[in-house]
């Protein structure tokens, strides 16, 4: 039993020599849009984030030709939050202004999904040639909930435009890992998985290092 305790207490050491950072980042991934708020513990070239992300919903313009990329639509306040865990390893540091990583992200999410079919409704003329000759009708479409594990990889910057005030941006590519609960909706699918790409943009504030 003291085994156990004692590693708890290593690791709240390490911990108290960390430095620590407050990010927010406006991020486009697979399940759409989503702000998120981090807290990073650096230790030397390696940085942990861990925090919450916060869904955007989308209202209009949903593709037609997928069901889980960027269709996700929280129904209620629960589902528009989410977690959010970011690896961070150094490659360079330049002078304290350009620093340059290649990170992980993982984003997990329960919510429902949503898209939009739309449903010829009648003959424009008499004799339609294209589709443009009809008139249609639109139907939006709820399932799920889903739930939905993201996995980004790729190179990631901070740029600080004050000693402790900094630019953030991320640019990755991965997969999104994802489970249909709705038992009422059946959709097919070749797989239960699709490749997606993450864009990232925010700013952070590095509290200042202490001293060991």
């Amino acid at each position: 039993m003291k085994n156990y305790l004692i590693l708890p207490f290593i690791f709240f050491c390490h911990l108290t020599f960390a430095q620590f950072q407050i990010e927010s980042n406006f991020n486009v991934v697979g399940t759409g849009r989503n702000q998120s708020l981090l807290v990073n513990y650096k230790f030397d070239k390696l940085q942990i984030g861990i925090g919450v992300k916060y869904h955007i919903n989308k209202l209009n313009n949903f593709p037609q030709s997928v069901f889980y990329k960027k269709t996700f639509y929280s129904t209620t306040q629960s589902e528009h939050w989410g977690t959010d865990l970011n690896l961070k390893y150094r490659l360079f540091n330049l002078k304290d202004v350009f620093v340059a990583h290649v990170f992980y992200s993982n984003q997990f999410t329960k919510s429902h999904i949503r898209f939009e079919t739309h449903y010829a409704l009648d003959k424009l003329v008499e004799n339609p040639t294209s589709e443009l000759d009809y008139s249609y009708i639109k139907h939006e479409n709820e399932i799920g909930p889903i739930l939905a594990v993201e996995n980004n990889i790729g190179i990631a910057f901070e740029i600080f435009i004050l000693k402790n005030i900094y630019l953030s941006q991320k640019f990755g590519v991965g997969i999104m890992f994802y489970k249909n609960l709705d038992e009422n909706n059946q959709i097919l699918a070749l797989n239960n998985w699709v490749f997606t790409e993450m864009l990232s943009f925010g700013i952070g504030y590095k509290f200042n290092e202490k001293v060991k």
